[in-house]
């Protein structure tokens, strides 16, 4: 993929109410250090509670569990419209996440029952099809990617059959997903048009012609006595597009790379495959692989230093489920964990709304796979490279099968 438009990136700067002994070479996009090791190379910072980094305009990043949690749980000071780094151009707004209380509060209101338990569960048969079907077309072969086999398809049938799609699309979303998320400059801008002209089509044509899928009830659905419009139903359906695929995808190729490493954990779970769901709790917990950005409204000190209307600020989820303070023994991944403590899906007002969707998905992976493939490692000579950003992942894992 190219990032074309690179070269405009800000120049690194040091604001002057930053100290010097705080700033860090810090790039969670593009440097070949950090991709190598993420989750690794975020521990390095545990000697400040707090550093900055100058990249993209220069942000904050604390460090302690418990400050994250508080700015999770403060978006009057730390908003999230709009938070990414670097900002999105051309894009629609991803509602809720980009509005903050109380416009977020009835928007996601508006939208949640659509991933309540209940409503998940009514989902299952649907995906396990789905995924047996990959995991079957998986087990006749001496080797696979496990990213373009099964990480990606899986979500992205599932987001598809939701939207009423036809699978011939899918490469397409795929496409405009690994752009979204993880190229710069014009290639994210030129697919952040793209997107956003095919889901006002898809929405002008669900208006015109309902039928039983996602965006035809969020058509449907009222907030304050009123029906959602159709640009509102666009952001919301980008918001579902962004996050639904490559955080499934993300969560699955982490899991699957620790575990083609890991025997005794692999042959835990081919011991018992129904026991998947504990083991995705654990696994979110050991790879928390997003990072959100928030803005700053107001002048605070926060975190043992002050911080600036303006400035940015990078909550890293990692940093709080490995932190020695939420979990005994947090170094190491361990399936009879009795409840994990992570932030793998956020904290706060803003806390993922598709956890649920998005915690059976993955446990329906492990639990089929393992079933029908017990055996399988990482191929011989395999280089594994990273995406950064917003959601960390893997771009291939080559799995030899058997």
């Amino acid at each position: 993929m190219s990032y074309a438009g690179a070269a405009a990136l800000p120049e690194p700067v040091r604001p002057d109410h930053v100290p010097v002994e705080l700033l860090r070479d810090f790039d969670h996009h593009t440097d070949p250090e950090f991709l190598a090791e993420p989750f690794e190379y975020l521990e390095r910072f545990r000697d400040q509670r707090v550093i900055f980094s100058t990249a993209w305009g220069g942000f904050w990043v604390p460090t302690r569990a418990e400050d994250i949690r508080e700015a999770y749980q403060r978006p009057d000071v730390f908003s999230n419209y709009p938070g990414g780094l670097p900002v999105r151009e051309g894009a629609p707004p991803m509602i809720p996440e980009e509005l903050d209380p109380p416009d977020h509060t009835k928007y996601r209101r508006a939208v949640s029952g659509m991933f309540s338990p209940r409503r998940v569960k009514e989902l299952e048969d649907g995906i396990r099809k789905l995924a047996a079907e990959l995991v079957d077309e998986a087990s006749g072969k001496d080797s696979i990617d496990l990213v373009d086999d099964f990480a990606v398809p899986l979500p992205t049938r599932i987001f598809m059959a939701r939207l009423g799609l036809p699978l011939e699309n899918a490469d397409l979303f795929v496409e405009w997903n690994n752009t979204l998320l993880h190229a710069l400059g014009e290639d994210k801008q030129r697919a952040n048009h793209e997107v956003g002209d095919f889901l006002r089509k898809l929405v002008a044509e669900r208006a015109a012609n309902p039928q039983d899928d996602w965006i035809s009830e969020m058509l449907a659905t009222e907030v304050d006595g009123v029906p959602l419009d159709p640009d509102t139903v666009v952001g919301i359906t980008f918001l579902f597009f962004l996050a639904g695929l490559e955080t499934v995808t993300a969560g699955t190729t982490f899991a699957f790379n620790f575990l083609a490493r890991s025997p005794e954990h692999r042959a835990k779970l081919a011991a018992d495959p129904e026991s998947a769901p504990k083991a995705v709790e654990e696994l979110l917990r050991y790879f928390s692989f997003t990072n959100i950005a928030r803005r700053v409204t107001q002048d605070v000190h926060f975190a043992g230093v002050d911080m600036r209307a303006g400035d940015r600020i990078l909550l890293c989820n990692s940093l709080v489920s490995r932190s020695p303070s939420e979990n005994d023994r947090h170094d190491v991944v361990d399936f009879d964990r009795a409840a994990p403590r992570h932030s793998a899906f956020g904290m706060g007002p803003h806390r993922c709304l598709g956890s649920h969707l998005a915690r059976l998905e993955l446990g329906i992976a492990l639990e089929l796979w393992h079933k029908k493939i017990p055996e399988y490692t990482v191929a011989d000579g395999a280089v594994i490279d990273m995406w950064g950003g917003t959601n960390m992942a893997i771009k291939h894992l080559p799995l030899k099968l058997g």
